[in-house]
């Protein structure tokens, strides 16, 4: 067997790194969501981030925009639509103008 030539091994290493990368982007945004959504007491949270709240939701969103920006159509559909389906299902909310968010009353 010949051993594979250095181009072979860049374009191996970059089948692998590049859809790994998203991956990761993914896992690291979904850990701050799951950080927030999945706390006992998400009202509590928003407190305690207070001003910052409204900063770390802008962020948050930028974040889907970018990673649905480059993961929609490819075979990283799966997960893009796995995290739009965490978005999608969270209680209603609002973000004042102090830059404090809270939850809206359940109707």
């Amino acid at each position: 067997m010949t051993p594979p030539t250095p181009a072979e091994k860049r374009a191996a290493r970059l089948r692998e790194s590049m859809p790994q990368t998203a991956k990761v982007l993914v896992a690291y945004w979904e850990e701050n969501f799951d950080t927030l959504w999945g706390s006992p007491d998400v009202a509590a949270t928003l407190v305690e981030l207070g001003a910052d709240a409204a900063e770390m939701f802008d962020l948050s969103s930028k974040y889907v925009t970018f990673l649905a920006g480059f993961m929609g159509g490819t075979p990283l559909q799966p997960e893009l639509d796995r995290l739009l389906a965490k978005v999608a299902a969270l209680p209603a909310y609002t973000i004042q103008p102090d830059g404090t968010v809270t939850l809206d009353p359940e109707v």
